[in-house]
């Protein structure tokens, strides 16, 4: 039952992500936020049903034991991902959208840019654990195995594009500060 319960509020969380990332596109600043912290609820609520007693003990049966660790891998992943979200919707009001105040006419305020290249940067660990995460799930369990496979393949499909988009962007982010004249 608990393990049932992950998933519900996992999946919850992923609806909520969604629903946070459509908001931001829409300039919806503050419903953006609050999707964000109900995922964040719901992946605390998720990471506690999977990591509880009824977990421990259907991780040490054999045949059920893999879809449990498969289960806390996705968990922690979506865990690790919720993190991203949380840094996005704090970055994004200062750098887009009617609310961004980083550039004024031709003046970029270099405090601000420089606070919004050191959290940038900091997604950089989440993406990778929660890579590793998924690294981890196997999906060859009876049953189930499919169902687990399926939402490794739609996270490493949400994920590759962060991770590539983020890899190609990280130096020139951490960069810029000193490129507009911060040193």
């Amino acid at each position: 039952r608990p393990l049932l319960s992950a998933k519900h509020e996992g999946e919850a969380a992923q609806q909520d992500l969604t629903a946070a990332k459509d908001a931001l596109k829409n300039d919806e600043i503050g419903q953006a936020r609050a999707y964000v912290r109900r995922a964040r609820v719901h992946v605390d609520e998720a990471q506690s049903d999977a990591a509880g007693p009824g977990g421990d003990v259907w991780a040490s049966i054999p045949v059920a034991g893999g879809a449990v660790d498969d289960e806390r891998h996705l968990i922690n992943a979506l865990d690790e991902i919720t993190a991203v979200a949380e840094i996005g919707v704090d970055i994004y009001p200062i750098v887009s959208g009617r609310s961004s105040d980083l550039i004024r006419g031709q003046r970029i305020d270099l405090g601000r840019l420089q606070a919004v290249a050191d959290r940038t940067t900091s997604i950089g660990p989440h993406l990778d654990a929660a890579l590793s995460e998924l690294d981890q799930v196997d999906g060859s369990t009876p049953v189930v195995g499919g169902s687990i496979r399926s939402a490794k393949t739609t996270a490493l499909d949400y994920l590759a594009p962060l991770q590539e988009t983020y890899d190609k962007n990280e130096p020139v982010l951490r960069a810029l500060p000193g490129l507009v004249g911060a040193d």
